[in-house]
């Protein structure tokens, strides 16, 4: 099973890298250069996202439960969260392949990234 998993990371990596891909470089260049290329990836990217999910769900593969919108919460995680592209240059997936391409400041953020990714998913309950 890990040699799959190896596989796709490299696989996405070389995508990202090739395609100069960055969902942060999407709305930039629309907004900047007036060119709506990255823009079109992003859109394909989430159509075929929300599509396999859907498929999925409906299989059985996995189980979608939905929790109830929190509006306070979500704006600002919004906010913290484009702070921290700003902060790190660019989207997770930029500093992902200016990590492969070995750029030193992104390996920085790739670590904060992953630390905060870490303390996210443990939450604010502590093991005692």
């Amino acid at each position: 099973m890990i040699w799959t998993g190896l596989l796709i990371g490299i696989i996405f990596g070389v995508i990202l890298q090739r395609g100069r891909i960055c969902f942060n470089s999407a709305f930039r260049d629309v907004l900047i250069f007036k060119d709506n290329y990255l823009m079109k990836l992003a859109a394909l990217a989430i159509a075929l996202q929300s599509i396999t999910l859907l498929l999925f769900a409906q299989l059985g593969v996995i189980k979608l439960a939905p929790m109830p919108l929190n509006w306070v919460a979500n704006i600002v995680g919004g906010y913290v969260f484009g702070l921290g592209m700003v902060l790190a240059g660019g989207c997770a997936s930029g500093v992902t392949y200016r990590i492969g391409e070995g750029m030193t400041t992104s390996w920085l953020a790739g670590l904060i990234f992953g630390l905060t990714a870490q303390a996210a998913s443990s939450g604010s309950e502590s093991s005692t």
